[in-house]
Parts: structure tokens; C-alpha cells; sequence
């Protein structure tokens, strides 16, 4: 499923609980997080809409190295889109199954019931076959795409969890909502 323009020149992708952003620049694509492999074909309809196609993802941008937020980078790594990743979270990036999880994962569904719809969902979406990015660039290095967005650390559910802001929209909030986008959090 998607929602164009959730506020002007960003899109939203989601499946199940799993969500990533499409960003329109004056010249190029920004995907912010890589959902999961079935994000695919959700992504090429998206960009159809835009009169875009996956060649104009030039930068994925991960809030963080899950497998949930992983799932189609290394699939536009390979079409030559560079992979964004905070230093703290490059190794899960890489390798997504490769990290302790903060619950067992094998007893969760057994402990936790109501969860077994969720992650059916997160399974028939591909979350069992995502594949770890190639060559991911870390958010310190000069990055390209830096007049368009900070990048702000938010540690705590990843070692290198990053929040994105996109000034030009939290200017959109604050012009159409009256308030800052501060005050949305």
C-alpha cells in the first residue's frame, strides 16, 4: 500500500506495520528506509505515479539496520544507488539476522500470541530473505544529499537509530498546522 504525497514531494510505503518514504529532490530520489523484499513492486508503482523510475533512487537513507528497514537496499545498491547507514549500525546493515535482540525470538510468539499476525505479516512481506548491503556509507561522511536533510542520532532501539528531518517539510507543518514539528513529538 501507499499514500502519495503525505505532505508535499513525500511518500509513504507500507506493509504491515513496516513503513519507508519516498522523497522527491529537484533532481533524484531519497528512499528513506528499504521496507522488505515485497516493498518492490509497491516502490515501482509509487515512482510510475511520480514519472519516475528505481534508476532515480539515488541515496537510501536507514533510520537504522533492521531487516524491516534493509529489505530493498542491496536491490538498489546493485542498480547503483548508495546505501546511508549510522556508524553504530553499519554492521547490521550488512549482515540484519547478526544481532542480539532486545526479546527471544523464538518464545516471543509463544509468550506473546497476538503477535503471531503481526509477524506472518512481516514473513509474507519477505522479512525470512533479506539480504545485508554490499558497501553502506556512514552518515560522518560528506554526504551529498546534506541541503536537503539532517540527520539527527537517536541511539537506543539501534546503537545508530537516526531520526531524519526534512526542514522543508517541518516548515510545511508548521505553516499548515501552526505548530513546529517539535511539537509534534
Amino acid at each position: 500500500m501507499h499514500t502519495l504525497d503525505i505532505v508535499p514531494g513525500v511518500h509513504r510505503l507500507a506493509r504491515g506495520s513496516t513503513a519507508c518514504y519516498v522523497v522527491e529532490t529537484d533532481d533524484e530520489i531519497l528512499l528513506v528506509d528499504a521496507g522488505l523484499p515485497r516493498f518492490w513492486s509497491d516502490l515501482v508503482e509509487v515512482l510510475n505515479a511520480l514519472g519516475r523510475t528505481t534508476d532515480d533512487v539515488r541515496h537510501v537513507l536507514l533510520t537504522h539496520g533492521h531487516f524491516d528497514h534493509v529489505g530493498i537496499a542491496r536491490r538498489l545498491e546493485k542498480s547503483g544507488a548508495q546505501v546511508w547507514v549510522h556508524r553504530g549500525d553499519q554492521r547490521i546493515a550488512e549482515h540484519p539476522y547478526r544481532y542480539e535482540p532486545g526479546r527471544p525470538r523464538l518464545t516471543y510468539p509463544i509468550r506473546h500470541p497476538r503477535s503471531v499476525p503481526y509477524l506472518a505479516s512481516l514473513v509474507g512481506a519477505g522479512a525470512l530473505w533479506v539480504q545485508g548491503v554490499n558497501a553502506p556509507r556512514v552518515y560522518d561522511d560528506p554526504m551529498p544529499f546534506g541541503d536537503v536533510l539532517t540527520i539527527v542520532p537517536t541511539p537506543g532501539h539501534t546503537d545508530g537509530h537516526v531520526a531524519i528531518v526534512l526542514p522543508e517539510v517541518s516548515d510545511f507543518i508548521q505553516a499548515f498546522f501552526g505548530i513546529s514539528a517539535a511539537g509534534l513529538v
